[in-house]
């Protein structure tokens, strides 16, 4: 499976950015070899960014990465990193087989769990899913677009657009945008988005099926000993109703 690991590189750390592009990722390709290194790219972030740079190396997977850089050419490659970068960058990991990762994570888990039926939402961060751009403004996003033509089920390329925002009025009428699974819904009323997450509710869930907790706060999880007791009781409560526990 491929994996990409960017690099975040801060501001104080002084990427000497034409040693990267010209000397060093060259360098590291040709050591390593096209069947190690698949593709790399370097970006630069806007100034408001904590960091100036991202850069980004996809590999041929987790063992053949680890395996190359323990050799004489990997340890020359980590040895460079000292000529170009005074700090060391942010690292994060991607792996690309998003289905094989929810696949296997669904096989491992416990026999006594109940069924994993989908993944329904983004928040709090921006995600990316191969070369898609998600952003937590949309109430339903679909992958298969085929499966269904409502257009107030938004494709993945409106997200950012802001073309989903105007899916009001007669795109409502019909029920394919419509979720039918028992929900809980979180909302903060001091989140500036909070109105997203209310038509969530109001348009996007059939009526009946919704439970509600608001919490005086903002975009983020419940951490106040009485929210968090709040909505644990609604899982319980809602796990029972669905048979999930008695």
């Amino acid at each position: 499976m491929a994996v990409t690991f960017t690099n975040l590189y801060y501001r104080d750390a002084e990427l000497d950015v034409e040693y990267y592009l010209n000397t060093h990722m060259p360098m590291v390709a040709r050591l390593l070899g096209p069947s190690v290194i698949i593709s790399w790219t370097l970006w630069r972030l806007p100034d408001d960014s904590p960091f100036s740079y991202e850069g980004a190396v996809t590999w041929a997977g987790l063992e053949a990465r680890d395996a190359a850089l323990k050799t004489k050419e990997g340890l020359q490659c980590i040895a460079d990193l000292q000529n170009f970068v005074k700090k060391p960058a942010m690292v994060m990991l991607r792996q690309h087989d998003i289905d094989g990762v929810l696949h296997e994570a669904m096989v491992s888990d416990d026999a006594r769990a109940p069924p994993v039926t989908g993944l329904l939402s983004w928040a709090s961060a921006r995600r990316s899913l191969d070369k898609t751009k998600l952003a937590p403004t949309s109430s339903s996003l679909s992958f298969l677009p085929r499966l269904t033509d409502s257009l107030a089920l938004a494709d993945a390329d409106e997200l950012t657009t802001g073309a989903f925002a105007q899916v009001t009025g007669s795109f409502l009428q019909g029920s394919d945008h419509v979720l039918r699974l028992p929900t809980l819904h979180v909302h903060g009323l001091k989140d500036p988005g909070i109105v997203h997450h209310r038509r969530l509710l109001a348009d996007f869930c059939k009526a009946g099926t919704t439970r509600l907790v608001e919490r005086d706060g903002d975009h983020r999880v419940a951490i106040q000993a009485a929210d968090v007791a709040a909505v644990a009781n609604e899982i319980l409560a809602l796990s029972r109703q669905t048979g999930v526990i008695s």
